[in-house]
Order: structure tokens, then C-alpha cells, then sequence
């Protein structure tokens, strides 16, 4: 027992373990046959919608590549927030649109572009398609389509 004693385990005690990033923690749950919905490997902070977004990660499997993509040329009404789009659609036929730009930040990928998505769509289509859901959710406004 006296040889116990003169080691000093207060060092081992107070060291914290190490950090794990997400992609780590999703890794090794994988390993051990967990299986992680794609949509918790992400990192939602700081997004103004995250379960929009999380949704559109859900419904695309985590890969852009899955979305359509919607050419918005030029503005509309003045407004110069008017970004291309990536478009998945939920299963209740409800369009989940995000910005490319926003996109392009959230999955890091400066690739995303028209010839990469599942199949593109004038901004125009979009608009034919789903003004009338815009309108009917927010209740005739002028504010009525996304982004």
C-alpha cells in the first residue's frame, strides 16, 4: 500500500477526456452498428430555420445532389434577395426550398450548381407550381413565395 501512495493520480483525475466532433461521434456509433438518421449530422446553429433545413437534409438524404434545382433569373419586384434554389418536396407535397448561397455555406460545397442537381426548374415553373400553396399559407400576401 506505500506504493500507492506515491503516485499522484489527482493529474489523471482532473484531465478531461477528449472532444469528439459530430462526424467522430457518428463514425464510431457506426462502427457498433448504430444506425444515425442523416439529418442529426449536421450542425444546425445559427441557422434562422433550422428544422427547415433539417427537413430538407431528411429529404434529400443528406445530399444536395437529390434536390431540384430552380433558376431564378433575374429579380422579382425589386427584391434583391432572389437566389436560385434547391427544392425538395415533402411527402405531404409541400415545397422545402433553401437559397443556394445558404446551401453552399451548410453542406461547404461552392460546387452546387444548375448541372449537378436531380433535375432543374425555372423560377417561373416554381412560381406556376407553388404560388398558390404561398398564397393560400399566407393568406393572399403579397410576401407569398420563398426567399
Amino acid at each position: 500500500m506505500e506504493n500507492a501512495a506515491q503516485y499522484d493520480v489527482s493529474i489523471i483525475i482532473e484531465q478531461e477526456p477528449p472532444k469528439m466532433t459530430r462526424k467522430q461521434v457518428i463514425d464510431l456509433l457506426r462502427e457498433i452498428n448504430i444506425t444515425v438518421p442523416v439529418e442529426h449530422e449536421y450542425d444546425y446553429a445559427g441557422l434562422a430555420e433550422p428544422d427547415k433545413t433539417k427537413e430538407f437534409v431528411r429529404l434529400t438524404n443528406g445530399d444536395w445532389r437529390n434536390a431540384i434545382y430552380v433558376v431564378k433569373e433575374g429579380s422579382r419586384y425589386g427584391d434583391t434577395q432572389y437566389f436560385d434554389l434547391l427544392l425538395a418536396i415533402h411527402e405531404s407535397g409541400r415545397p422545402i426550398c433553401i437559397p443556394v448561397p445558404l446551401a453552399k455555406r451548410f453542406f461547404r460545397d461552392n460546387n452546387i450548381a444548375l448541372a449537378y442537381g436531380l433535375c432543374n426548374m425555372t423560377g417561373r415553373v416554381f412560381e406556376r407550381i407553388y404560388g398558390a400553396y404561398y398564397q393560400r399559407r399566407n393568406e393572399g400576401t403579397t410576401d407569398d413565395l420563398p426567399y
